[in-house]
């Protein structure tokens, strides 16, 4: 079940985090703003399943996530 909730989470962040820079993108009529965002958001995930279940897996994942 905890599974569960930090994916629904993660889907979540991602969504809106994407759509922001997309929108944001969009108005500023650069493509390249969406392509950053895109990157950011595998950062955001990961974070945000640190936050959810915090140990030594998800530590891991985030830093060499957030290095890539």
């Amino acid at each position: 079940m905890k599974f569960l909730d930090v994916t629904s989470c993660q889907i979540i962040a991602y969504a809106l985090f994407v759509h922001l820079f997309f929108l944001f993108a969009v108005c500023k009529k650069r493509n390249d703003i969406a392509d950053v965002a895109w990157g950011l958001g595998f950062v955001l995930v990961s974070f945000v399943g640190v936050i959810h279940n915090f140990n030594i897996k998800t530590i891991i994942v985030f830093v060499l996530v957030a290095i890539w």
